[in-house]
């Protein structure tokens, strides 16, 4: 019998599943699956990675808004974003909020290439282009805040996806270009539109993150900031560095500007400004100003500069700079100092300010100064030290001459004390120069808001200088009818204006001119005292060119001696334009005084302070032009009349050359054509009347082109009649008969009511000036004029003119009981005259009677000294006035 062996995989191995030849198959399938499976992975997950940029970008796109509007609490869009693996590229980025809108037209990411490898979306780089941004300064600095907290990591990130902690948005730099910008201030608060601020402009931007450093620059700058006037500037740079600490920005802050222009005022403004602007802490309470510019037309800083940002390295004025301001000083001007520097420069440099100015043939002209400007004084005060020299200005200016004013010059010097809180300016000595005479100016001017709160205070004075000398320096052309004058002497003057406004009735205005010491040596023929005492030919233009002549010599039906004419007109004119013209020189301070004060106080031009004789010299030598020209020759004339002629005189040539109607000049015109009388004839009333249109004798015509005297001009003429008998111009007795008899137009001369009224309406349109034609500033070629004139002497008035007799007495009680008004006067009176007292009164002188009828006609009515015409002046209570009582008021 035999026994089995064991094979040797028995002995060695356990039983299993793979035993034999098929388990090894088993496993290299199993093997093969394996790496398929792997390789299909490996496979997918270099598509996914090769692809990722494809489909991670919707991914992205959509964290990029989430995140960006949690951290900058916004609304955030982002147009279509478009993934690389170096670039990654946006269409409009959107930020929305409360007072805010920022749009970026494309921005385009440089990312992390290997950052990508290892599943880090890290930006790079970033530029952005275009768009807008508006916004209100809180919400802009509310976004500059949350921008800088971009780079620190955001707590909400914890427990997020993998991706999204693996993003860093923060990139190494940041190019920003072409973005417009609105920064809006006080709109959007509700504050007063006075307080709005705006600024405008295109903003480009280099942004360092890791250096905490920002290059900013700004294009076509216009601010807005409240002041009336926007500031624009080509060009505005400044490099922001943020140092150690979260909000402290690097000081000193340098601003560099370019191409600046603002308003002056309406005409001039300054241009090409450049230089630097140094913030000096981080409140900006301390500054520093190196500045260089020119001047321009106020209207061309006004235009749209579309290629300003191309000039703003250049944008000096033509030439070279013309100014220049440097110092350094607190922002609230407690300290510091500055110097203001303006070369000597012809204007010929600055064509669009010459071409606004009210200057011709002036390319030669200079002008140039110096200014100090020392903030250190206590509670504010700045102390103003400077000079300025002016030579060679053509000035052609309606307020100022009817010709153009050549080589005008001066020279200021200036030393003076500023207290801008109080709006305050204190003149320690201001000089005004010219040609050797000085005007020199001290004292204190305070100009705040309240107007009960200023206060002028001014000590002017010119030092002694020849009277020649005073004459010769002001220009020609200011003065064309004295420059024949030929004067000696000396000259000086101290005036002191105060005006308190919290007491106006306290104003005071004194002073001494010392016209004594001059003496007129030579005067011109039409000026001179041979010819303005004796008879001579008037001639006048009206406002539409026509012409007056009058013959101002006995014999002429246009004149009437003053002895001749009523008393009563004199009285009235008296009343009505110059109380105190008996005892002045031909000025009256005092009446200057009150209708300065009345003025002040009424804020507009109420009252005017002409005399009588101002009157006549503006009448018969000068014209009605309202010019600075005009009003210096009529006040040295006025001084030079009062000299050579007699009060009477005066008064003569005024009666018989004022106009009273449109053409109707004179008051032998006057009477014949309201009234048909003789000047000697009129009353009391009447006068009153005649002195109540010399106002505006043209548009106070009306009434006699209606035929009627109006109501209200009825009571006007009442009032002027009642101020006579209170100033004791008139009697009692004159007052009640003359008040309750009516004023009663003669319509003669009249015509056509219509026609009447429409020269009335033409004249007041017509542009001419009333000039005297044979005065100073007529014709040179009147020659024939004087020699008509020569042999026509006319007697010297001795008077103040005639009183017309008053009616016969009328039936009744007598009109005064022991010199006083009987109660029943006013009744008598309108009894009696309404029952008419037609006809000739007794003693009336009928139109076109000669001298010589009513001299023998009309007698004084009783020889009381002051109601004699022959009685002298020192002795009339009609030369009593109060001192300084204005001549007329308006009325109540």
């Amino acid at each position: 019998m035999s026994s089995a062996r064991p094979t040797p995989a028995a002995s060695s191995s356990p039983a299993g599943p793979v035993d034999g030849p098929r388990g090894g198959i088993r496993w290299r399938r199993v093997a093969k699956i394996v790496a398929i499976v792997a390789g299909a992975l490996v496979g997918l997950g270099l598509i996914a990675v090769l692809t990722a940029p494809r489909w991670a970008a919707g991914f992205v796109e959509a964290e990029l808004e989430q995140r960006l509007s949690r951290r900058l609490a916004l609304d955030v869009e982002i147009g279509e974003l478009e993934l690389g693996w170096r670039r990654a590229g946006m269409g409009a980025v959107v930020l929305r909020g409360d007072d805010l809108d920022l749009q970026v037209d494309e921005v385009e990411v440089s990312l992390d290439r290997e950052g990508l490898w290892s599943a880090r979306f890290e930006v790079v780089e970033v530029e952005a282009s275009g768009g807008h941004l508006a916004g209100d300064s809180e919400a802009l600095e509310a976004l500059a805040e949350r921008l800088r907290g971009l780079g620190e990591e955001d707590p909400d990130d914890e427990g997020r996806g993998f991706l999204r902690r693996r993003m860093r948005l923060t990139p190494e730099a940041l190019e920003l270009r072409g973005l417009a910008f609105e920064l809006r201030e006080g709109e959007a608060r509700g504050e007063g539109e006075g307080e709005a601020r705006r600024i405008t402009g295109t903003l480009a931007a280099t942004v360092e993150p890791t250096r905490r450093r920002v290059d900013l620059r700004v294009a076509g700058l216009i601010a807005e900031l409240g002041l009336g006037r926007p500031v624009r500037a080509a060009s505005v740079r400044t490099t922001l560095e943020q140092r150690d600490g979260p909000d402290a920005l690097r000081f000193p802050l340098a601003v560099d500007v370019a191409g600046v222009s603002a308003k002056i005022d309406e005409n001039i403004a300054v241009a090409g400004v450049h230089g630097t602007i140094t913030l000096l802490d981080a409140r900006a309470s301390e500054l520093s100003v190196a500045l260089s510019g020119g001047f321009a037309e106020a209207e061309d800083e006004d235009r749209e500069r579309p290629d300003s940002g191309a000039r703003a390295a250049g944008d000096e004025s033509e030439g070279g700079d013309l100014w220049s301001i440097s110092g350094r000083f607190a922002r609230d001007l407690s300290a510091g100092d500055i110097a203001v520097d303006m070369q000597s420069f012809e204007l010929g440099r600055v064509p669009q300010v010459l071409a606004r100015l009210p200057l011709v043939d002036s390319e030669k002209a200079t002008i140039g100064g110096h200014l100090e400007v020392d903030f250190g004084g206590p509670g504010g005060l700045a102390k103003l030290v400077g000079s300025l020299a002016v030579d060679g200005l053509d000035v052609s200016h309606r307020l100022l001459a009817r010709e153009v004013v050549r080589e005008v010059g001066f020279t200021v010097d200036i030393d003076a004390e500023l207290d801008p809180a109080a709006r305050a300016l204190t003149i320690e000595r201001l000089t005004l120069g010219r040609g050797g005479v000085a005007l020199v100016v001290e004292g204190e001017i305070r100009h705040p808001e309240r107007r009960e709160d200023r206060r002028y205070h001014l000590d002017m004075h010119v030092p002694e200088v020849g009277c020649q000398a005073v004459l010769d320096a002001i220009p020609r052309e200011l003065i064309p009818g004295l420059v024949d004058f030929r004067l000696g002497g000396q000259f000086s003057a101290q005036v002191v204006f105060d005006a308190d406004f919290s007491d106006l009735e306290a104003l005071e205005l004194d002073g001494e001119i010392d016209l004594d010491g001059c003496a007129v040596r030579e005067a011109p023929w039409r000026a001179s005292a041979a010819r303005l005492s004796r008879g001579f030919t008037h001639r006048v233009t009206m406002r539409d060119g026509r012409t007056r002549t009058l013959r101002l010599f006995p014999g002429s039906s246009s004149y009437t001696p003053l002895d001749n004419i009523s008393r009563y007109m004199t009285e009235a004119v008296l009343t009505t334009e110059d109380g105190s013209f008996r005892r002045h020189d031909g000025f009256n301070t005092k009446q200057l005084q009150v209708a300065l004060k009345r003025n002040l106080m009424a804020g507009r031009v109420r009252l005017g302070a002409s005399t009588i004789t101002m009157q006549m010299v503006k009448n018969v030598l000068l014209s009605h032009e309202r010019t600075l020209s005009r009003k210096l020759q009529e006040l040295f004339s006025t001084w030079w009349v009062e000299q050579a002629l007699s009060k009477q005189r005066i008064m003569e040539l005024y009666l018989n050359v004022i106009e009273f109607g449109p053409g109707v000049y004179g008051v032998t015109n006057a009477a014949r054509h309201y009234f048909g009388k003789h000047p000697a004839e009129l009353t009391s009333l009447e006068a009153a009347y005649l002195a109540l249109m010399l106002p505006s004798p043209v548009r106070r015509h009306a009434d006699y082109c209606n035929g009627e005297i109006s109501e209200r001009f009825s009571a006007k003429a009442h009032w002027i009649h009642d101020l006579m008998l209170e100033r004791e111009r008139i009697t009692a007795e004159e007052h009640a008969v003359y008040s309750n008899m009516p004023l009663t137009f003669d319509l003669l001369e009249r015509g056509d009511p219509a026609a009447c009224l429409e020269e009335i309406e033409a004249l007041l349109a017509a542009e001419h000036t009333q000039r005297a034609l044979s005065g100073l500033l007529g014709e040179r070629d009147a020659g024939d004029w004087e020699a008509v004139e020569s042999g026509r002497d006319a007697p010297v008035s001795t008077t103040w003119g005639v009183r017309p007799p008053l009616p016969d007495a009328l039936p009744g009680p007598p009109l005064l009981v022991d010199g006083e008004f009987d109660g029943q006067v006013d009744g008598q009176i309108d009894g009696q005259i309404d029952g008419g007292l037609g006809g000739e009164l007794p003693g009336e002188v009928q139109p076109g009677a000669s001298d010589e009828e009513i001299e023998g006609r009309l007698q004084p009515r009783d020889d009381r000294g002051w109601m004699n015409p022959a009685v002298p002046v020192d002795r009339d209570p009609a030369n009593a006035d109060a001192p300084g009582r204005p001549a007329m008021d308006e009325a109540p």
